[in-house]
């Protein structure tokens, strides 16, 4: 989305095939959510009370979030409003909103991970503490967002919002964390699902590779 300018700026050069494939990305992705929402309000109560739909709800929000701020981000690229119509303000609002929902859908992604491989190892205490700190990640995420956006301060050059060429790692450092994290997860429950039926066995492979594949091709460019 991005291509580097000069003294160190990161000036936004997206062309109008990168400008419309994001927005249909975003828009793709708010359609999911709203879809995953409204299929988990159908849920009876007794079963939207459980660690995963309680995980998948958070999920759904904080994506929903995340997509909505990107599409404000990619529409402020591309408004041509003044500076005095959309200013500063602006573009912090939406850059801290999509980096703060970004780090959440991470938290609870390998809050997921960790729940399906206590599932596995039965192990009961554990699972009570993560349902019951489903939404522990919003306040890391608070301070992920702004030690990240402390090093790459957000402005508007002519009618972009654009962040400085920073040197924050912290993106990075908690995508490969993260990664590591929810795949030794998922890895972890091979021991006990070789024990396990023929249908389990294959379900834990296909969980750690599809794991795997996802994430690659969510975060990899970000990373890159």
């Amino acid at each position: 989305l991005f291509s580097a300018g000069t003294m160190g700026d990161v000036i936004p050069q997206q062309s109008p095939a990168g400008f419309v494939f994001t927005e249909v990305s975003a828009l793709s992705s708010v359609g999911c959510c709203v879809w995953l929402l409204r299929r988990l309000a159908r849920l009876p109560p007794t079963l939207r009370r459980r660690l995963l739909p309680l995980q998948v709800h958070a999920l759904a929000c904080a994506g929903l979030g995340q997509a909505l701020a990107l599409l404000g981000v990619n529409l402020l690229a591309w408004s041509g409003l003044p500076l005095p119509v959309v200013g500063t303000p602006a573009c912090w609002i939406v850059y801290v909103l999509y980096y703060f929902f970004r780090y959440v859908s991470i938290g609870i992604e390998v809050a997921i991970a960790a729940g399906f491989a206590f599932s596995w190892y039965r192990l009961v205490r554990c699972l009570r503490l993560l349902r019951g700190t489903v939404w522990v990640c919003v306040p890391l995420a608070v301070v992920l967002t702004a030690v990240d956006l402390a090093f790459q301060p957000v402005y508007r050059y002519d009618t972009y919002c654009m962040l400085t060429h920073g040197v924050s790692l912290v993106p990075g450092c908690v995508l490969a964390i993260s990664f590591f994290l929810a795949f030794v997860a998922y890895v972890s429950c091979i021991p006990r699902a070789l024990a396990s039926t023929r249908s389990g066995r294959r379900g834990i492979g296909s969980t750690a590779l599809l794991y795997s594949v996802s994430f690659a091709l969510s975060y990899g460019p970000i990373c890159v």
